[in-house]
Protein backbone atom coordinates (compact mmCIF):
# COMPACT_ATOMS: atom_id res chain seq x y z
CA UNK A 1 0.00 0.00 0.00
CA UNK A 2 2.83 2.35 0.88
CA UNK A 3 4.68 1.60 -2.36
CA UNK A 4 1.58 2.39 -4.51
CA UNK A 5 1.08 5.69 -2.68
CA UNK A 6 4.72 6.54 -3.17
CA UNK A 7 4.48 5.71 -6.88
CA UNK A 8 1.40 7.89 -7.35
CA UNK A 9 3.06 10.70 -5.44
CA UNK A 10 6.14 10.48 -7.65
CA UNK A 11 3.97 10.48 -10.80
CA UNK A 12 2.02 13.50 -9.59
CA UNK A 13 5.26 15.31 -8.81
CA UNK A 14 6.61 14.44 -12.26
CA UNK A 15 3.46 15.72 -13.98
CA UNK A 16 3.48 18.86 -11.87
CA UNK A 17 7.09 19.34 -12.80
CA UNK A 18 6.29 19.00 -16.49
CA UNK A 19 3.46 21.48 -16.21
CA UNK A 20 5.74 23.81 -14.38
CA UNK A 21 8.34 23.38 -17.13
CA UNK A 22 5.72 24.13 -19.79
CA UNK A 23 4.66 27.26 -17.94
CA UNK A 24 8.26 28.28 -17.51
CA UNK A 25 8.90 27.76 -21.26
CA UNK A 26 5.89 29.86 -22.15
CA UNK A 27 6.79 32.57 -19.62
CA UNK A 28 10.39 32.60 -20.73
CA UNK A 29 9.37 32.71 -24.40
CA UNK A 30 6.94 35.53 -23.71
CA UNK A 31 9.48 37.29 -21.57
CA UNK A 32 12.09 36.98 -24.27
CA UNK A 33 9.77 37.89 -27.13
CA UNK A 34 7.27 40.40 -25.80
CA UNK A 35 3.57 40.48 -25.00
CA UNK A 36 0.54 39.11 -27.01
CA UNK A 37 -1.95 41.54 -28.47
CA UNK A 38 -5.35 40.48 -29.77
CA UNK A 39 -6.57 42.00 -33.01
CA UNK A 40 -9.42 41.12 -35.34
CA UNK A 41 -8.34 38.58 -37.94
CA UNK A 42 -5.25 37.30 -36.12
CA UNK A 43 -2.73 37.62 -33.28
CA UNK A 44 0.80 38.92 -33.81
CA UNK A 45 3.75 38.36 -31.51
CA UNK A 46 4.98 41.92 -31.42
CA UNK A 47 8.79 41.73 -31.14
CA UNK A 48 9.33 38.42 -32.98
CA UNK A 49 6.79 39.09 -35.74
CA UNK A 50 5.30 35.55 -35.55
CA UNK A 51 1.87 35.35 -37.14
CA UNK A 52 -1.12 33.75 -35.52
CA UNK A 53 -4.50 32.90 -36.92
CA UNK A 54 -7.93 32.11 -35.56
CA UNK A 55 -9.81 28.95 -36.53
CA UNK A 56 -12.87 30.27 -38.38
CA UNK A 57 -15.99 28.82 -39.96
CA UNK A 58 -16.33 30.21 -43.47
CA UNK A 59 -16.69 29.33 -47.13
CA UNK A 60 -13.82 27.27 -48.54
CA UNK A 61 -13.11 27.62 -52.25
CA UNK A 62 -10.37 26.22 -54.46
CA UNK A 63 -9.14 26.91 -57.98
CA UNK A 64 -6.90 25.26 -60.55
CA UNK A 65 -5.07 27.60 -62.87
CA UNK A 66 -3.93 27.13 -66.43
CA UNK A 67 -2.76 28.94 -69.55
CA UNK A 68 -3.84 28.43 -73.11
CA UNK A 69 -5.13 29.88 -76.37
CA UNK A 70 -8.57 30.72 -77.66
CA UNK A 71 -9.99 28.74 -80.55
CA UNK A 72 -13.23 28.88 -82.46
CA UNK A 73 -15.58 26.20 -81.14
CA UNK A 74 -16.01 24.90 -84.68
CA UNK A 75 -13.34 25.20 -87.33
CA UNK A 76 -13.39 23.36 -90.64
CA UNK A 77 -10.30 22.83 -92.76
CA UNK A 78 -11.22 22.95 -96.43
CA UNK A 79 -8.90 20.81 -98.54
CA UNK A 80 -8.50 20.34 -102.27
CA UNK A 81 -10.35 17.22 -103.36
CA UNK A 82 -9.28 17.60 -106.98
CA UNK A 83 -7.11 14.65 -108.05
CA UNK A 84 -5.01 16.93 -110.23
CA UNK A 85 -2.45 19.53 -109.19
CA UNK A 86 -4.23 22.70 -110.27
CA UNK A 87 -3.67 26.42 -109.74
CA UNK A 88 -5.93 28.71 -107.74
CA UNK A 89 -7.98 31.04 -109.96
CA UNK A 90 -9.81 33.09 -107.32
CA UNK A 91 -9.52 33.18 -103.53
CA UNK A 92 -11.59 35.06 -100.96
CA UNK A 93 -9.32 37.44 -98.98
CA UNK A 94 -8.39 36.51 -95.44
CA UNK A 95 -10.70 37.81 -92.74
CA UNK A 96 -13.76 37.83 -95.01
CA UNK A 97 -16.99 36.78 -93.31
CA UNK A 98 -18.81 34.24 -95.45
CA UNK A 99 -22.13 32.44 -95.24
CA UNK A 100 -22.84 28.78 -95.67
CA UNK A 101 -22.71 27.86 -99.37
CA UNK A 102 -20.60 30.86 -100.48
CA UNK A 103 -17.74 30.17 -102.92
CA UNK A 104 -14.48 30.77 -101.06
CA UNK A 105 -12.03 29.37 -103.63
CA UNK A 106 -12.14 28.54 -107.34
CA UNK A 107 -9.55 26.14 -108.76
CA UNK A 108 -8.67 25.75 -112.44
CA UNK A 109 -10.79 22.86 -113.78
CA UNK A 110 -9.37 22.86 -117.35
CA UNK A 111 -7.21 19.74 -117.03
CA UNK A 112 -9.78 17.48 -115.30
CA UNK A 113 -12.46 18.71 -117.73
CA UNK A 114 -10.33 17.77 -120.76
CA UNK A 115 -9.54 14.41 -119.19
CA UNK A 116 -13.25 13.77 -118.61
CA UNK A 117 -14.02 14.62 -122.26
CA UNK A 118 -11.45 12.15 -123.63
CA UNK A 119 -12.63 9.45 -121.24
CA UNK A 120 -16.24 9.89 -122.38
CA UNK A 121 -15.14 9.33 -125.99
CA UNK A 122 -13.14 6.25 -125.05
CA UNK A 123 -16.08 4.90 -123.06
CA UNK A 124 -18.29 4.95 -126.17
CA UNK A 125 -15.86 2.60 -127.95
CA UNK A 126 -15.54 0.36 -124.91
CA UNK A 127 -19.33 0.15 -124.63
CA UNK A 128 -19.46 -1.04 -128.26
CA UNK A 129 -16.75 -3.61 -127.57
CA UNK A 130 -18.60 -4.75 -124.50
CA UNK A 131 -21.85 -5.15 -126.46
CA UNK A 132 -19.96 -7.15 -129.12
CA UNK A 133 -18.44 -9.38 -126.44
CA UNK A 134 -21.87 -10.01 -124.94
CA UNK A 135 -23.31 -10.94 -128.40
CA UNK A 136 -20.31 -13.19 -129.02
CA UNK A 137 -20.95 -14.94 -125.74
CA UNK A 138 -24.57 -15.54 -126.80
CA UNK A 139 -23.40 -16.93 -130.15
CA UNK A 140 -20.98 -19.25 -128.39
CA UNK A 141 -23.77 -20.49 -126.13
CA UNK A 142 -26.00 -21.20 -129.14
CA UNK A 143 -23.17 -23.00 -130.99
CA UNK A 144 -22.39 -24.99 -127.86
CA UNK A 145 -26.00 -26.06 -127.60
CA UNK A 146 -26.09 -27.08 -131.27
CA UNK A 147 -22.87 -29.12 -131.01
CA UNK A 148 -24.02 -30.72 -127.79
CA UNK A 149 -27.29 -31.78 -129.41
CA UNK A 150 -25.45 -33.26 -132.43
CA UNK A 151 -22.99 -35.15 -130.20
CA UNK A 152 -25.83 -36.40 -128.04
CA UNK A 153 -27.77 -37.54 -131.10
CA UNK A 154 -24.73 -39.39 -132.50
CA UNK A 155 -24.20 -41.03 -129.11
CA UNK A 156 -27.83 -42.15 -128.95
CA UNK A 157 -27.67 -43.48 -132.53
CA UNK A 158 -24.59 -45.52 -131.67
CA UNK A 159 -26.30 -46.94 -128.61
CA UNK A 160 -29.43 -47.78 -130.58
CA UNK A 161 -27.43 -49.38 -133.44
CA UNK A 162 -25.51 -51.61 -131.05
CA UNK A 163 -28.65 -52.62 -129.21
CA UNK A 164 -30.52 -53.16 -132.47
CA UNK A 165 -27.87 -55.47 -133.88
CA UNK A 166 -27.11 -57.30 -130.65
CA UNK A 167 -30.71 -57.79 -129.61
CA UNK A 168 -32.43 -57.84 -133.01
CA UNK A 169 -30.50 -58.28 -136.27
CA UNK A 170 -27.90 -60.74 -135.06
CA UNK A 171 -30.32 -63.21 -133.39
CA UNK A 172 -32.69 -62.91 -136.39
CA UNK A 173 -29.94 -63.62 -138.91
CA UNK A 174 -28.62 -66.56 -136.87
CA UNK A 175 -32.13 -68.03 -136.58
CA UNK A 176 -32.77 -67.56 -140.31
CA UNK A 177 -29.50 -69.26 -141.23
CA UNK A 178 -30.19 -72.09 -138.80
CA UNK A 179 -33.68 -72.61 -140.26
CA UNK A 180 -32.42 -72.48 -143.83
CA UNK A 181 -29.62 -74.91 -142.95
CA UNK A 182 -32.14 -77.28 -141.39
CA UNK A 183 -34.35 -77.07 -144.49
CA UNK A 184 -31.34 -77.65 -146.73
CA UNK A 185 -30.43 -80.69 -144.62
CA UNK A 186 -34.00 -82.00 -145.01
CA UNK A 187 -33.93 -81.39 -148.79
CA UNK A 188 -30.53 -83.12 -149.00
CA UNK A 189 -31.93 -86.11 -147.13
CA UNK A 190 -35.06 -86.13 -149.29
CA UNK A 191 -32.89 -85.88 -152.44
CA UNK A 192 -30.78 -88.78 -151.19
CA UNK A 193 -33.90 -90.92 -150.54
CA UNK A 194 -35.28 -89.90 -153.91
CA UNK A 195 -31.99 -90.85 -155.56
CA UNK A 196 -32.01 -94.28 -153.96
CA UNK A 197 -35.59 -94.80 -155.12
CA UNK A 198 -34.83 -93.64 -158.71
CA UNK A 199 -31.69 -95.74 -158.79
CA UNK A 200 -33.70 -98.76 -157.67
CA UNK A 201 -36.40 -98.05 -160.28
CA UNK A 202 -33.72 -97.57 -162.92
CA UNK A 203 -32.27 -100.99 -162.15
CA UNK A 204 -35.78 -102.40 -162.50
CA UNK A 205 -36.15 -100.60 -165.81
CA UNK A 206 -38.99 -98.47 -164.65
CA UNK A 207 -37.04 -95.17 -164.54
CA UNK A 208 -35.12 -93.73 -167.41
CA UNK A 209 -31.51 -92.66 -167.44
CA UNK A 210 -32.57 -89.07 -167.73
CA UNK A 211 -34.56 -89.33 -164.47
CA UNK A 212 -31.59 -90.94 -162.82
CA UNK A 213 -29.34 -88.16 -163.99
CA UNK A 214 -31.79 -85.48 -162.82
CA UNK A 215 -32.07 -87.12 -159.45
CA UNK A 216 -28.28 -87.15 -159.15
CA UNK A 217 -28.14 -83.47 -160.03
CA UNK A 218 -30.89 -82.74 -157.47
CA UNK A 219 -28.95 -84.61 -154.79
CA UNK A 220 -25.80 -82.67 -155.62
CA UNK A 221 -27.63 -79.35 -155.61
CA UNK A 222 -29.32 -80.10 -152.25
CA UNK A 223 -25.94 -81.06 -150.75
CA UNK A 224 -24.31 -77.88 -152.09
CA UNK A 225 -27.10 -75.69 -150.67
CA UNK A 226 -26.81 -77.42 -147.34
CA UNK A 227 -23.02 -76.92 -147.25
CA UNK A 228 -23.41 -73.29 -148.31
CA UNK A 229 -25.98 -72.51 -145.61
CA UNK A 230 -23.98 -74.40 -142.98
CA UNK A 231 -20.93 -72.39 -143.98
CA UNK A 232 -22.87 -69.10 -143.78
CA UNK A 233 -24.16 -70.01 -140.33
CA UNK A 234 -20.67 -70.92 -139.13
CA UNK A 235 -19.24 -67.70 -140.67
CA UNK A 236 -21.95 -65.60 -139.04
CA UNK A 237 -21.53 -67.16 -135.63
CA UNK A 238 -17.76 -67.14 -135.55
CA UNK A 239 -16.85 -63.95 -137.48
CA UNK A 240 -19.57 -61.76 -138.97
CA UNK A 241 -21.58 -61.23 -135.76
CA UNK A 242 -18.47 -60.63 -133.65
CA UNK A 243 -17.03 -58.18 -136.19
CA UNK A 244 -20.26 -56.23 -136.40
CA UNK A 245 -20.62 -56.06 -132.58
CA UNK A 246 -17.00 -54.95 -132.29
CA UNK A 247 -17.58 -52.28 -134.95
CA UNK A 248 -20.76 -51.00 -133.31
CA UNK A 249 -19.10 -50.95 -129.87
CA UNK A 250 -16.22 -48.92 -131.37
CA UNK A 251 -18.70 -46.56 -132.93
CA UNK A 252 -20.39 -46.17 -129.52
CA UNK A 253 -17.07 -45.49 -127.78
CA UNK A 254 -16.21 -42.94 -130.46
CA UNK A 255 -19.59 -41.25 -129.98
CA UNK A 256 -19.05 -41.14 -126.21
CA UNK A 257 -15.56 -39.67 -126.64
CA UNK A 258 -16.91 -37.14 -129.13
CA UNK A 259 -19.68 -36.22 -126.70
CA UNK A 260 -17.18 -35.66 -123.85
CA UNK A 261 -14.87 -33.70 -126.16
CA UNK A 262 -17.78 -31.55 -127.27
CA UNK A 263 -18.64 -30.76 -123.66
CA UNK A 264 -15.05 -29.74 -122.89
CA UNK A 265 -14.77 -27.67 -126.07
CA UNK A 266 -18.06 -25.97 -125.27
CA UNK A 267 -16.86 -25.13 -121.77
CA UNK A 268 -13.59 -23.80 -123.18
CA UNK A 269 -15.37 -21.68 -125.77
CA UNK A 270 -17.76 -20.33 -123.18
CA UNK A 271 -14.90 -19.59 -120.77
CA UNK A 272 -13.04 -17.68 -123.47
CA UNK A 273 -16.16 -15.74 -124.36
CA UNK A 274 -16.88 -14.95 -120.72
CA UNK A 275 -13.26 -13.95 -120.16
CA UNK A 276 -13.44 -11.57 -123.11
CA UNK A 277 -16.66 -10.11 -121.74
CA UNK A 278 -15.18 -9.76 -118.23
CA UNK A 279 -12.11 -8.09 -119.69
CA UNK A 280 -14.28 -5.56 -121.50
CA UNK A 281 -16.36 -5.11 -118.37
CA UNK A 282 -13.20 -4.45 -116.36
CA UNK A 283 -11.98 -1.89 -118.87
CA UNK A 284 -15.41 -0.27 -118.87
CA UNK A 285 -15.43 -0.10 -115.06
CA UNK A 286 -11.84 1.20 -115.07
CA UNK A 287 -12.61 4.01 -117.48
CA UNK A 288 -15.90 4.75 -115.73
CA UNK A 289 -14.10 5.06 -112.39
CA UNK A 290 -11.54 7.46 -113.78
CA UNK A 291 -14.26 9.41 -115.52
CA UNK A 292 -15.92 9.69 -112.10
CA UNK A 293 -12.63 10.94 -110.65
CA UNK A 294 -12.48 13.59 -113.35
CA UNK A 295 -16.09 14.70 -112.91
CA UNK A 296 -15.66 14.79 -109.12
CA UNK A 297 -12.50 16.84 -109.57
CA UNK A 298 -14.30 19.33 -111.82
CA UNK A 299 -16.97 19.74 -109.14
CA UNK A 300 -14.33 19.90 -106.39
CA UNK A 301 -12.61 22.82 -108.11
CA UNK A 302 -15.38 24.99 -106.68
CA UNK A 303 -14.86 25.12 -102.90
CA UNK A 304 -17.82 26.37 -100.87
CA UNK A 305 -18.17 27.26 -97.20
CA UNK A 306 -19.86 24.42 -95.25
CA UNK A 307 -20.99 26.88 -92.57
CA UNK A 308 -20.75 30.54 -91.58
CA UNK A 309 -17.30 31.72 -90.61
CA UNK A 310 -14.29 33.93 -91.28
CA UNK A 311 -11.82 32.91 -93.97
CA UNK A 312 -8.24 32.07 -93.00
CA UNK A 313 -5.80 30.90 -95.66
CA UNK A 314 -4.19 27.61 -94.67
CA UNK A 315 -0.62 28.90 -94.80
CA UNK A 316 1.96 27.57 -92.42
CA UNK A 317 2.48 30.08 -89.60
CA UNK A 318 6.14 29.14 -89.49
CA UNK A 319 6.62 29.84 -93.19
CA UNK A 320 4.38 32.90 -93.11
CA UNK A 321 6.69 34.35 -90.43
CA UNK A 322 9.48 34.05 -93.00
CA UNK A 323 7.46 35.80 -95.68
CA UNK A 324 6.51 32.61 -97.56
CA UNK A 325 2.95 31.67 -98.47
CA UNK A 326 1.55 28.59 -100.16
CA UNK A 327 -2.08 29.62 -100.59
CA UNK A 328 -2.57 32.58 -102.92
CA UNK A 329 -4.07 33.24 -106.32
CA UNK A 330 -1.99 31.51 -108.99
CA UNK A 331 -0.39 29.06 -106.55
CA UNK A 332 -0.71 25.36 -107.37
CA UNK A 333 -2.34 23.07 -104.84
CA UNK A 334 -2.06 19.29 -104.54
CA UNK A 335 -4.69 16.69 -103.88
CA UNK A 336 -5.82 16.84 -100.23
CA UNK A 337 -3.75 19.97 -99.57
CA UNK A 338 -5.33 22.36 -97.07
CA UNK A 339 -6.57 25.55 -98.72
CA UNK A 340 -8.72 27.39 -96.18
CA UNK A 341 -9.45 27.23 -92.46
CA UNK A 342 -12.99 28.36 -91.72
CA UNK A 343 -13.49 29.03 -87.98
CA UNK A 344 -16.96 29.90 -86.72
CA UNK A 345 -16.61 33.00 -84.52
CA UNK A 346 -20.10 32.78 -83.06
CA UNK A 347 -18.67 30.76 -80.19
CA UNK A 348 -15.22 30.23 -78.66
CA UNK A 349 -13.42 27.66 -76.54
CA UNK A 350 -10.16 27.83 -74.63
CA UNK A 351 -7.58 25.07 -74.95
CA UNK A 352 -5.77 25.36 -71.62
CA UNK A 353 -2.88 23.39 -70.13
CA UNK A 354 -3.15 22.19 -66.53
CA UNK A 355 -0.44 20.71 -64.35
CA UNK A 356 -0.67 16.93 -64.10
CA UNK A 357 -0.63 17.06 -60.29
CA UNK A 358 -3.98 18.91 -60.30
CA UNK A 359 -5.82 17.08 -63.08
CA UNK A 360 -7.64 14.76 -60.63
CA UNK A 361 -9.41 17.81 -59.18
CA UNK A 362 -11.14 18.58 -62.48
CA UNK A 363 -14.53 17.36 -63.66
CA UNK A 364 -16.75 18.12 -66.62
CA UNK A 365 -19.09 21.04 -65.95
CA UNK A 366 -16.97 22.88 -63.35
CA UNK A 367 -17.22 26.69 -63.64
CA UNK A 368 -14.22 28.59 -64.98
CA UNK A 369 -13.17 32.22 -65.46
CA UNK A 370 -10.70 33.27 -68.13
CA UNK A 371 -8.82 36.54 -68.66
CA UNK A 372 -7.75 37.70 -72.13
CA UNK A 373 -4.81 40.15 -71.77
CA UNK A 374 -4.96 41.25 -75.43
CA UNK A 375 -8.44 42.70 -74.87
CA UNK A 376 -7.67 44.66 -71.71
CA UNK A 377 -7.98 41.68 -69.36
CA UNK A 378 -11.51 40.96 -70.50
CA UNK A 379 -13.13 38.30 -68.33
CA UNK A 380 -14.97 35.34 -69.82
CA UNK A 381 -17.07 32.82 -67.91
CA UNK A 382 -17.48 29.23 -69.01
CA UNK A 383 -17.43 25.59 -67.96
CA UNK A 384 -15.09 22.63 -68.38
CA UNK A 385 -16.22 20.83 -71.55
CA UNK A 386 -13.46 18.28 -72.13
CA UNK A 387 -10.47 16.81 -70.28
CA UNK A 388 -7.80 14.85 -72.13
CA UNK A 389 -7.36 11.32 -70.83
CA UNK A 390 -3.61 11.23 -71.48
CA UNK A 391 -0.89 13.70 -70.52
CA UNK A 392 1.60 15.25 -72.88
CA UNK A 393 4.78 17.30 -72.88
CA UNK A 394 4.23 20.59 -74.67
CA UNK A 395 7.80 21.12 -75.92
CA UNK A 396 11.34 19.96 -75.37
CA UNK A 397 12.14 22.92 -73.15
CA UNK A 398 9.26 22.31 -70.73
CA UNK A 399 9.39 18.68 -69.61
CA UNK A 400 6.56 19.10 -67.11
CA UNK A 401 3.65 16.72 -67.71
CA UNK A 402 0.45 18.61 -68.50
CA UNK A 403 -3.11 17.86 -69.60
CA UNK A 404 -5.16 19.69 -72.20
CA UNK A 405 -8.49 20.99 -70.88
CA UNK A 406 -11.20 22.57 -73.06
CA UNK A 407 -13.22 25.47 -71.59
CA UNK A 408 -16.47 26.30 -73.39
CA UNK A 409 -17.72 29.89 -73.37
CA UNK A 410 -21.41 30.53 -73.94
CA UNK A 411 -21.90 33.25 -76.56
CA UNK A 412 -25.00 34.61 -74.80
CA UNK A 413 -23.26 35.02 -71.42
CA UNK A 414 -20.05 36.63 -72.73
CA UNK A 415 -18.94 39.49 -74.92
CA UNK A 416 -17.12 37.71 -77.77
CA UNK A 417 -16.59 40.83 -79.90
CA UNK A 418 -12.94 41.15 -80.83
CA UNK A 419 -11.98 37.60 -79.91
CA UNK A 420 -9.91 35.70 -82.45
CA UNK A 421 -8.17 32.33 -82.51
CA UNK A 422 -4.74 31.91 -80.95
CA UNK A 423 -5.23 34.74 -78.42
CA UNK A 424 -3.49 33.90 -75.13
CA UNK A 425 -5.64 33.60 -71.99
CA UNK A 426 -5.32 32.49 -68.39
CA UNK A 427 -8.04 30.51 -66.67
CA UNK A 428 -9.12 29.66 -63.13
CA UNK A 429 -11.30 26.58 -62.74
CA UNK A 430 -13.29 26.39 -59.52
CA UNK A 431 -12.79 22.92 -58.09
CA UNK A 432 -13.94 23.56 -54.50
CA UNK A 433 -16.89 25.50 -53.05
CA UNK A 434 -18.06 24.43 -49.58
CA UNK A 435 -20.02 26.44 -46.96
CA UNK A 436 -19.55 26.47 -43.15
CA UNK A 437 -16.12 24.85 -43.10
CA UNK A 438 -13.91 25.12 -39.97
CA UNK A 439 -10.60 26.09 -41.52
CA UNK A 440 -7.11 27.25 -40.63
CA UNK A 441 -4.14 28.41 -42.74
CA UNK A 442 -2.16 25.64 -44.43
CA UNK A 443 1.08 27.05 -42.97
CA UNK A 444 -0.20 26.50 -39.45
CA UNK A 445 -0.15 22.71 -39.85
CA UNK A 446 2.83 20.88 -38.33
CA UNK A 447 3.40 17.40 -39.75
CA UNK A 448 4.96 14.81 -37.42
CA UNK A 449 5.33 11.05 -37.41
CA UNK A 450 2.05 10.79 -35.47
CA UNK A 451 0.13 12.93 -38.00
CA UNK A 452 -0.96 16.54 -38.41
CA UNK A 453 -0.86 18.96 -35.46
CA UNK A 454 -1.16 22.66 -34.68
CA UNK A 455 0.27 24.81 -31.88
CA UNK A 456 -2.59 26.47 -30.01
CA UNK A 457 -2.13 29.55 -27.84
CA UNK A 458 -4.19 29.55 -24.61
CA UNK A 459 -3.34 32.81 -22.93
CA UNK A 460 0.18 32.33 -21.60
CA UNK A 461 0.52 28.68 -22.67
CA UNK A 462 1.38 27.02 -25.98
CA UNK A 463 -0.25 23.62 -26.51
CA UNK A 464 0.32 21.13 -29.37
CA UNK A 465 -2.94 19.72 -30.68
CA UNK A 466 -3.45 16.76 -33.04
CA UNK A 467 -6.05 17.52 -35.74
CA UNK A 468 -7.87 15.60 -38.45
CA UNK A 469 -7.76 17.39 -41.83
CA UNK A 470 -10.21 17.41 -44.72
CA UNK A 471 -10.44 19.33 -47.96
CA UNK A 472 -8.05 22.16 -48.72
CA UNK A 473 -6.95 24.79 -51.19
CA UNK A 474 -3.63 26.57 -51.61
CA UNK A 475 -4.17 28.74 -48.49
CA UNK A 476 -6.60 27.03 -46.09
CA UNK A 477 -7.39 23.51 -44.94
CA UNK A 478 -10.47 22.05 -43.28
CA UNK A 479 -10.13 20.85 -39.66
CA UNK A 480 -12.52 17.99 -39.07
CA UNK A 481 -11.56 17.25 -35.44
CA UNK A 482 -9.21 18.47 -32.71
CA UNK A 483 -9.92 22.21 -32.89
CA UNK A 484 -12.80 24.55 -32.12
CA UNK A 485 -13.85 27.76 -33.77
CA UNK A 486 -12.14 30.83 -32.32
CA UNK A 487 -9.03 29.08 -31.06
CA UNK A 488 -5.78 30.87 -31.79
CA UNK A 489 -2.83 29.02 -33.34
CA UNK A 490 0.62 29.96 -34.56
CA UNK A 491 1.18 30.23 -38.31
CA UNK A 492 4.46 28.78 -39.61
CA UNK A 493 5.99 28.22 -36.15
CA UNK A 494 9.82 28.14 -36.01
CA UNK A 495 11.42 24.72 -35.70
CA UNK A 496 12.98 25.45 -32.30
CA UNK A 497 9.60 26.52 -30.96
CA UNK A 498 8.05 23.28 -32.26
CA UNK A 499 10.74 21.23 -30.50
CA UNK A 500 10.27 22.97 -27.13
CA UNK A 501 6.46 22.83 -27.23
CA UNK A 502 6.27 19.17 -28.28
CA UNK A 503 9.02 18.20 -25.79
CA UNK A 504 7.21 19.93 -22.94
CA UNK A 505 3.95 18.23 -23.94
CA UNK A 506 5.69 14.86 -24.00
CA UNK A 507 7.06 15.35 -20.51
CA UNK A 508 3.66 16.49 -19.27
CA UNK A 509 2.04 13.28 -20.52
Amino acid sequence: MKSKTTHRLRAACSKAGALLLLVVVAISFVAASGAWTSEPGGQVLETEGLDTAVATVDQLTGYVQGNGQLEAWRSTRLISRCYWDVPILTLVPEGTLVKKGDIVCQLDATEPSEYARTRKIRLIGIQAELATAELQAQIVKIGNRRRSMAAKRALDDAKFALAEYRDGNEPSTATRLQNESSLAADRKEEAAVRGVEIEDLYRKGVATAWELENTSFAMLDAEQQWEQLTGQLTLHQQYTARREVFSLEGRLEQAEANFDETKLRNELNLTQAEFAKLSDNRRFAHYTRYLGYALDSVEACTIRAPHDGRVLHANSWHRRGRGRTEIEEGAEVDFRQAVIDLPDYSRFVLKAWVNGAEINKLNIGQPAEAIVPALGDRELTGTVAEIDRFPTTRNRYNKQTQYSVTIDFDSEANNLVGLSPRMDATVEIQVLDEENILQVPVDSIVHTDEGASVIVSNGMQLEPREVALGISNDESVEVMAGLDEGEVLIVDPPFDLQERVFEAATLAN
